[in-house]
Order: structure tokens, then sequence, then C-alpha cells
């Protein structure tokens, strides 16, 4: 999911724990406990060149269950003991995230300042460990830390939740960021902090907040099945063979699925609404070629690429490149035509020094009019553009 909603399960984990202890510092320590498996970013840019490990690494080891037994207690030893060295170890983690990989020097620059000023104030600032005891702050630790791999096992990315097993987990039943999902739960924990911590209706503002975001993730657990019955009922009806198919949710909404089905020789994409007039869909499909990826150099990058995708891919020959769209993700600008734009692809090149990998991901941004046609297919209304 995306940061704001790890930071706010977080926050709530911090006050469901230890809250009525430790008040405010429960609720932000929980919230800087749910952000670090994202940090993983910073050591993956730093010592990581192929691009396609980078996408591996990322919601790797930090999203594992035995990460959040490992560093639960160190976690939460530096928070009672030495909490300046634990802040001040999460501020340099954040701002790696922010400034590696960035050209902008001046971007660079502000970031820099911010940060130092905001270390020389924790420096500046007295010592004062939080109440609670260390087993309470390691338990604190160890469910936040764990509820973030969780939470992101719902989206369709995927992590290794069960590290060092290479499967990622992904139950594609929730768009990585979902306001249904976020806003109630950020409203519970905003109101909650201007209550005393003893107070009866700051614990219920808090579970308020739990129960709301469970629920929405239960709904979109049952959701996906109802979904799923109407998709297969179609490609019945259709008589379109298949060995797999993967559906997910469509962008900041629940209503809006798409289905990507896995064919002998070719790839389908469909789309359905709970808004929609019926229940009939159309499919759209693309040749799969496959057999190109024999003539690629590096087979070994080219597999682990093709494992990330889940083999829900599609090759094409351009003059001397190759291009790899992952089908896994959903295309740019979706329409009644086959479309061209990939959210995640590669151009794959041979040369003589070996096999190039150019990641096109996110250069190229949406058309005008695309989110309006987005929220009207949410409504029922069928994708009329042309591509």
């Amino acid at each position: 999911m995306d940061s704001l909603s790890q930071i706010v399960l977080g926050a709530a984990i911090g006050e469901a724990v230890l809250g009525r202890k430790a008040g405010n510092k429960a609720a932000m320590w929980g919230a800087v406990l749910g952000t670090i498996p994202d940090l993983d970013v910073v050591p993956g840019n730093l010592f990581i060149e192929s691009t396609i490990d980078r996408l591996l690494f990322h919601r790797g080891f930090s999203h594992s269950i035995i990460f959040s037994l490992l560093f639960a207690w160190p976690c939460a030893w530096l928070i009672k003991v030495h909490p300046k060295i634990m802040l001040s170890l999460f501020l340099a983690l954040i701002y790696g995230t922010l400034v590696i990989g960035i050209p902008s020097v001046l971007f660079t620059v502000i970031t820099t300042v911010i940060f130092a000023a905001i270390g020389f104030a924790i420096f500046k600032t007295k010592e004062m460990p939080p109440l609670g005891k260390l087993k309470e702050w390691t338990l604190l630790a160890f469910i936040a830390l764990l509820t973030h791999p969780i939470l992101d096992a719902f989206t369709s990315y995927g992590t290794q939740l069960y590290w060092p097993f290479k499967e990622r987990v992904a139950w594609n039943t929730i768009f990585v960021a979902d306001p249904i999902y976020t806003v109630p739960f950020l409203i519970c924990v905003i109101a909650f902090l201007f209550f005393r911590r003893t107070s009866k209706v700051r614990r219920r503002l808090n579970y308020l907040g739990l129960f709301l975001s469970c629920s929405y993730l239960a709904f979109t657990v049952f959701n996906k099945q109802h979904i799923n019955s109407i998709f297969e009922k179609n490609l019945v009806q259709q008589n379109i063979s298949y060995s797999t198919y993967q559906t997910k949710p469509m962008p900041l909404n629940n209503l809006l699925w798409s289905i990507t089905i896995n064919g002998k020789d070719s790839m389908y994409l469909g789309y359905y609404s709970l808004l929609d007039e019926n229940e009939n869909i159309n499919f759209i499909s693309f040749n799969k070629n496959h057999e190109i990826g024999e003539i690629i150099n590096d087979q070994k990058e080219y597999n682990r690429l093709t494992f990330f995708s889940d083999n829900y891919y599609v090759l094409e020959q351009r003059g001397d490149t190759i291009h790899y769209g992952d089908l896994k993700f959903g295309i740019m600008g979706t329409g009644d035509t086959k479309p061209t734009r990939f959210i995640m692809s590669y151009d794959i090149l041979n040369t003589e020094s070996g096999t190039e990998f150019i990641q096109n991901f996110r250069k190229e941004a949406p058309k005008e009019g695309e989110f309006g046609m987005l929220m009207d297919r949410v409504k029922g209304k069928k994708f009329q553009d042309k591509y």
C-alpha cells in the first residue's frame, strides 16, 4: 500500500498496544515502525545495479516474517533506551529514499539542509525514553513491522512474506492507493491524538479506525470472489481457453476491476465494473510472442523478469529492440482496441557487451482526459477511445 496508509496503520497499532501508557509517542513510533520495511529502497538503490534485481529486492526480506522477528527487539530497544539514535537512523533512511538517484542538485541541497536542521533539533532535545516496558515495545514493534507486509500482500506487487522462499504473496484485492481504505482510518487516527492517553473516547476512535479498515479489506476479498465468478462465466460463454488468470482492482477504487488471462498463444484483457448495466465483457487480445525471448542473450536476467511478471507478459520485435510488456500491472489509456502503453515495460537490446534491459516505467505521463475516462468507466460507461 501507499506510504500514508502504512503510516496510519502503524500509528493505530502503536496506540492499540501502548497508547494508554505512552500516549502520542506510541502512535508516533508505531508510524515510524510501520514505515521501516519500505526503506529497503535505500540499500536497493545503493548496492544493486540491475533494475530487475531492484524490483525483486523491494518488498523482499524487509517484508518477511523473519525480518519482523529479527528486528522487533533491536528497534524496541533503541526506542526505549536510545530514542535519539533510533529517530536519527530513521530520518537518515528517509533522506536516502528522497535523494538517491535524484539528478536535481537544487532538490538535494534543499533536502539536505532541511534534514540537517531536523537532525540538529533532535540532537539538542533532552533524551526522554517513552513509558512502557521493553517487552511491550517489542510487541508493538513486531506487530507494526509485520502488519506492513501483510497489508502490502493485498496488492498486486506482492511481498516475500515467507522469505527466504522466492514466492511473492499477492492477493490482488485492493489497489496500492485506495481512499476508501485510508481516509476514514486517517480521520480516526488524527482525531484520537487530541484526547488524553487515558481517555475512553481515544481508544474507541482508534478501534473504530481499525474496524473500518479491516472491514473494508474483508469486503475487497469477498468482492474479488464475486468479480471472479463474473469473469469466469464470460470466459466459458466466449469459449476462451486459458491456463491461469489474474484479477485486480483499477486505481483508487474497488468497483472497477480488470482481468488478465494467460491463454495458449495470446494474453487477454477485460474490464468489469459493479455499476455496469450488464455482465457482458469485451476482451481484447495480445499475441504473446514468447518465442522471441529465445534470442535474448542474457537468459538469466530475462527469466528473473518473467518471474517478476508471473509470466503475464508479451514480446514484440521492433527492429533490433525487443519490447517487453508486463501485463501484471496493466496498461495506460485503455480503450476498446489494443492499447500500446504498458505501465511496466522494458526495451531489451542484445549488444556486443551483453544484454541491456532498459526500463520504461512511468516515463510517459497519462494523456489528458484519461483520469476522467477511468472515472466514467467506474460508473459503468464503456471505454470508447481508440488507440
